[in-house]
């Protein structure tokens, strides 16, 4: 089962933009774009109509942490 859960563009702007969190596009690959806000460390996947988020310490790849300071 995927770890990933439902969510959407609206609780993006209610958890973090519109508490002037800074949210960066740190991937795309084919039909997904990967954001990560950094206050609230969420990963955001973002498919064709779809979105889906998870816990940074669930993130199975490169600390996204070092990704975006490197930026």
């Amino acid at each position: 089962m995927s770890k990933w859960k439902i969510s959407s563009v609206q609780r993006i702007y209610k958890r973090c933009l519109s508490h002037k969190h800074e949210v960066v596009v740190v991937r795309v690959i084919f039909n997904c774009v990967y954001a990560y806000c950094k206050a609230c460390g969420r990963v955001y996947r973002i498919r064709a109509g779809v979105v889906e988020e998870i816990p940074e310490e669930e993130w199975e790849g490169r600390s996204l942490r070092e990704e975006v300071c490197e930026v």
